[in-house]
């Protein structure tokens, strides 16, 4: 699988991404088809949309889709309280390129867990003296699947 497009997320106004795509509610009807175009012709973009997210006040919304092939039918920004789990956000320089979905090493990662849209822990890991494994990025991949990495859940 082709590295993927990284979801756009500000915190404090600043503009930055995240190696990581949280998913959209499933129990909520918040995307339509938009009709047109059913599915995309690009290989480092196979969920079809890059999301902004916005942290704001220690809380997590979606802010907005970009898509040629769905949109939200619902008003943002939208408190993400669907999602618990844990963004990465890269810092720094791309220490080694993964081409394999959210898998490249920066110098730093953000990490900010979030329970039901709330943040409730943030920190920062230092990769520029660790040891990159690639084929160990590449296994967790099949086995855990693009959005998870050894700490996210600590």
């Amino acid at each position: 699988m082709t590295a993927q497009q990284h979801e756009v997320l500000i915190i404090d106004g600043k503009r930055t991404s995240m190696a990581f795509c949280p998913p959209l509610p499933k129990t909520e009807p918040i995307l339509q088809e938009d009709g047109n175009i059913t599915f995309m012709l690009d290989s480092s973009l196979w969920r079809g949309y890059v999301g902004t997210w916005v942290i704001k006040n220690d809380k997590f919304y979606l802010n907005e889709i970009k898509s040629y092939s769905i949109r939200l039918v619902e008003k943002c920004p939208m408190l993400a309280t669907w999602f618990s789990g844990t963004l990465r956000v890269p810092e720094g320089e791309l220490l080694e390129y993964i081409h394999l979905g959210f898998g490249s090493v920066y110098e730093h990662e953000l990490h900010i867990k979030i329970k039901k849209g709330i943040v409730i822990k943030t920190k920062t890991t230092d990769n520029r003296n660790k040891k990159i494994d690639r084929l160990k990025i590449a296994n967790d991949f099949f086995k855990k699947g693009e959005n998870k990495f050894d700490g996210d859940d600590e």
